[in-house]
């Protein structure tokens, strides 16, 4: 059925029924119509098994597939991969989808043509903004992230590490063979941000000035714990417990030597560095406001009393 399909999308689904139908129907509605669906639900308790169900039975590019228990994130994302690529043996691009955003229906036609008309792209993905759980715009993604004129692979991976939102990242359009040689997704805390740095040695990446992909956000938890929770159902890892840039950088030094991980530590540091000066003028624009908001009311506390006695 779908052998002669070089292009596959595998979504991940996890009890976001309310969402599912959106979701699904922008990919089926993509202009770009040659290519297989992996819908793979991790154990939903709501409405998503029969949702997807139905669209697995309407249409012969939708493959579904259930795990019969929850294997949490991580393990999903990399089956929804190996799923595809069993559905479409001459697999050349792969994308991971969700059961809640909504994609443009050029998403697609556009990056299949970014890949297509250059060999060194690895991975192109497309301006995005972030919509709340009525659909409605919170604000768009600044994310420009684009090293297709950095020839050198460290270049490459400092800038990825130093640069990039890898949750926008991530979800555009992977050659299959890098993705491969990459190892997928690897069994970490944030393993987007250490697979795009992976990515990054095996060819560029290409953002695509087009709004092409709306991202539902309905809430958002950094903490470790809900973290781990997500992608390690049973129990996550000892190593979870540290820095993820210290697991990184280790599997970067066994997997491509030490100059590769140094280039990934240092764009981390300035990272870091650069969130924590726009936290703290944040956190001084806050503090200005509320000094100048207690001054006012002082004012008007002296200026009310002052009339009082006169």
């Amino acid at each position: 059925m779908s052998a002669h399909r070089r292009v596959a999308v595998g979504a991940t689904l996890y009890n976001k029924a309310e969402y599912l139908s959106i979701a699904v129907e922008s990919l089926l509605a993509q202009t770009y119509e040659d290519f297989v669906l992996v819908l793979l639900d991790d154990a939903s308790t709501d409405g998503t098994l029969a949702i997807a169900r139905r669209y697995a039975e309407g249409d012969d590019r939708v493959v579904f597939v259930r795990n019969e228990e929850r294997v949490g994130m991580l393990e999903n994302w990399r089956r929804a991969y190996r799923l595809a690529k069993d559905a479409t043996p001459g697999l050349e691009y792969f994308a991971w989808g969700s059961d809640h955003d909504i994609w443009e229906p050029r998403f697609l036609e556009a990056l299949v043509a970014e890949l297509d008309g250059d060999p060194s792209i690895v991975l192109a993905y497309p301006h995005s903004i972030r919509i709340d759980g009525q659909g409605v715009p919170v604000r768009e993604h600044d994310t420009t992230l684009d090293t297709h004129a950095v020839h050198s692979p460290l270049r490459r991976v400092f800038l990825t590490s130093s640069r990039m939102v890898a949750g926008n990242v991530v979800y555009g359009l992977i050659r299959a063979d890098a993705l491969e040689r990459a190892a997928v997704f690897r069994n970490v805390i944030a393993p987007d941000r250490l697979l795009i740095a992976e990515l990054a040695l095996r060819g560029s990446c290409r953002h695509v000035p087009e709004l092409l992909w709306r991202r539902r956000f309905e809430w958002r938890d950094h903490r470790t714990d809900r973290q781990q929770a997500a992608f390690w159902p049973r129990g996550a890892p000892w190593y979870a417990l540290l820095p993820a840039w210290v697991p990184h950088t280790a599997i970067l030094s066994r997997a491509y030597g030490l100059r590769a991980a140094a280039a990934y530590a240092a764009g981390i540091s300035l990272h870091v560095a650069k969130r924590r000066r726009k936290r703290l003028r944040k956190w001084a624009i806050r503090r200005q406001r509320r000094v100048r908001a207690a001054v006012g009311r002082a004012a008007r506390a002296i200026g009310v009393r002052r009339r009082g006695t006169t």
